[in-house]
């Protein structure tokens, strides 16, 4: 039996998205199968998978990136400068700018959509379909987000016998922009990934998702779909031994990215509440926090620690190497996993770089 598998990410990128068919991958071999990846991660000695074979095609310089580095060189410009304070006084003028910044807006968007596996699709389309040429594979199966993975494994099996499999490890449009303002553009984004999704959806031999919700839901959107419901998971074999003895008692580990709505606040709150009711607390709890943070959400950290008083308590500790970020856990008392304002999905328990 042979498989294709098209995968955006892969170890070692870093990204929890390769976890799951890195784990599927390996033990699919340990059964007889014949395993290639396509994937934009380049290969190395952490993310080597024994018996998988990885075809690296890389991302393509887009518009888009074109467009951000331009963007980000005239905002480094203009920090630079040095500007005379505004008088408060005087009333800022009406702006004239706003349908410049729609305009922008929507240039933005044609350039990025459907996501930022743009500039690689293609690349992966013509990847696959070689390998397809050269031998037969039973299945050719696309993992997303970027769900634009999709696009190559739907157009790769044109005309040919293997079967083609999607797994959606996230939803698609259900939940794109779910913490952006729900103005136009956003709706009319997700209007169009919606139809997107009705043009692969009826190529695709099985949609495999990761939440029985997930499932329920998609059945109900789509009755002609073959559903079936598989979750996430964690290889054990990645895991180092927990060594009980070592286990630091009261500390508390959360090793994962902070972004879109999930953030620890619920968390330093109760750490607040703790102490203040069982003062001796102090002398055992900790909180360390591994992996990388957007900007906002480590402001927003940052204020909650100091709001509840808990600048010695707490420790964010940064992108971690994935050695460094499994020690950490081993020697946790408790594990945190975050999911906040996240319908029909569940964080994926991995061992990526950070998580």
């Amino acid at each position: 039996m042979r498989l294709l598998v098209i995968t955006y990410h892969f170890p070692p990128d870093g990204a929890i998205g390769g976890q799951r068919w890195a784990g599927l991958s390996k033990y699919l071999t340990r059964f007889g199968w014949e395993v290639h990846v396509i994937t934009a991660s380049a290969g190395g000695l952490q993310g080597a998978v024994p018996d998988v074979h990885r075809h690296v095609r890389r991302r393509r310089r887009t518009l888009n990136d074109v467009y951000k580095a331009v963007a980000d060189r005239f905002r480094q410009t203009s920090k630079d400068r040095d500007f005379a304070p505004e008088n408060p006084v005087r009333p800022r003028p009406v702006s004239l700018l706003g349908p410049v910044a729609a305009m922008r807006r929507i240039l933005s968007i044609s350039m990025d959509l459907p996501d930022f596996g743009r500039g690689w699709v293609g690349r992966a389309t013509g990847a696959a379909r070689s390998l397809l040429r050269e031998r037969k594979f039973d299945v050719v199966i696309t993992s997303g987000p970027p769900h634009s993975a999709h696009f190559a494994g739907m157009l790769a099996t044109l005309g040919q016998d293997a079967q083609f499999w999607i797994d959606m490890r996230d939803p698609w449009s259900l939940v794109h922009g779910m913490n952006a303002p729900d103005d136009w553009f956003v709706r009319a984004e997700r209007f169009l990934l919606r139809r997107l999704e009705r043009l692969v959806f009826p190529r695709a031999a099985k949609v495999i998702v990761n939440t029985r919700e997930f499932a329920s839901a998609l059945r109900v959107a789509e009755p002609a779909l073959d559903v079936r419901w598989f979750p996430n998971g964690v290889d054990l074999e990645q895991l180092p031994p927990r060594d009980l003895g070592a286990v630091e008692l009261g500390s508390i580990a959360y090793v994962g990215t902070l972004y879109a709505g999930r953030n620890l606040s619920s968390v330093c709150a109760a750490m607040r509440a703790l102490l203040d009711d069982r003062p001796e607390a102090a002398a055992t709890l900790r909180l360390n926090v591994a992996g990388p943070m957007e900007a906002p959400h480590r402001r927003q950290l940052e204020d909650d620690i100091a709001a509840a008083g808990l600048a010695s308590l707490v420790n964010i500790c940064g992108d971690l190497p994935r050695a460094q970020a499994l020690e950490l856990l081993g020697h946790s008392h408790l594990a945190l996993v975050l999911a906040q304002d996240q319908p029909l999905c569940v964080p994926e328990n991995s061992t990526s770089r950070s998580a």
